[in-house]
C-alpha cells in the first residue's frame, strides 16, 4: 500500500495495486502502528464489496503479411509468403489464413503458393487471436513465362569445347572453299581476257 496525500491526524489517502485473476472479491483493511492493529469494517464478520473479474482485457493482434513483391514469377515458380512478423500484445496463439487472390486458400505463418494463371494478385492475410481479427494485404505479379524475348546465349555457353572446334573447322573449310572457288573464277575470267 502505497501513501498519497493527506495527513493521519486529518485523514489521509493511500493506494494498493495488484493483479486479480477471474473471479468475485471482498476485502477488508488492517492498520497497525506496531502497538495496535485496526480492522475496517470493525465487525469481524463484515467486508467491503469487491471487484468483480469476468475477464482479461483482449488487445487485437496486428497482422503483417509480405511486402508487396513486384518481381515477376511465372507459373511454374510456388511464391512464398511470409507472415511471421504478425504479433498479439497478449502473446495470444494466432491463427494465420491466406488469401491468395486466386479462390484459394493457405494456413500458417510461413506458406508456398503457386498460382495457374498469369496476372495481379491481391493477396490478403488475416490473423485471429481467437477473439478477434486483423488484416494486411500485398500484391504479387505472375507473369506469363511464354511472353518475353528469346534471351540469346553466347555460342561457347550452348556448345562445349570439342562441339565449338568442330564448329570452327567446319565454318574455316566453308570460308577457305568459297574464296578457293572465288580465285578460280577469276583466273577464268583472266584466262578470258588473255590477261594470264
Amino acid at each position: 500500500m502505497t501513501f498519497v496525500r493527506g495527513s493521519y491526524l486529518f485523514g489521509a489517502l493511500f493506494q494498493y495495486q495488484t493483479k486479480l485473476v477471474i473471479g468475485n472479491y471482498n476485502y477488508y483493511f488492517k492498520f497497525s502502528d506496531g502497538i495496535s492493529t485496526v480492522r475496517l469494517p470493525i465487525n469481524m464478520n463484515q467486508t467491503y464489496i469487491g471487484p468483480n473479474v469476468t475477464s482479461r482485457p483482449n488487445f487485437p493482434p496486428k497482422a503483417s503479411a509480405s511486402y508487396d513483391q513486384s518481381a515477376s514469377y511465372d507459373s511454374t515458380t510456388p511464391v512464398q509468403f511470409d507472415g511471421s512478423r504478425s504479433y498479439d500484445q497478449d502473446n495470444d496463439n494466432l491463427i494465420y489464413i491466406w488469401d491468395f487472390g486466386d479462390g484459394t486458400f493457405g494456413y500458417g505463418a510461413i506458406v508456398e503458393h503457386k498460382y495457374k494463371q498469369p496476372g495481379e494478385y491481391d493477396v490478403t492475410l488475416t490473423v485471429w487471436d481467437g477473439q478477434v481479427a486483423h488484416t494486411d494485404n500485398c500484391l504479387i505479379k505472375i507473369k506469363d513465362p511464354d511472353d518475353g524475348e528469346t534471351e540469346l546465349k553466347p555460342l561457347d555457353t550452348l556448345l562445349s569445347s570439342n562441339e565449338l572446334v568442330f564448329v570452327a573447322a567446319a565454318v574455316g573449310g566453308v570460308l577457305f572453299a568459297l574464296t578457293m572457288i572465288y580465285i578460280y573464277k577469276r583466273r577464268l575470267r583472266l584466262k578470258k581476257k588473255n590477261i594470264l
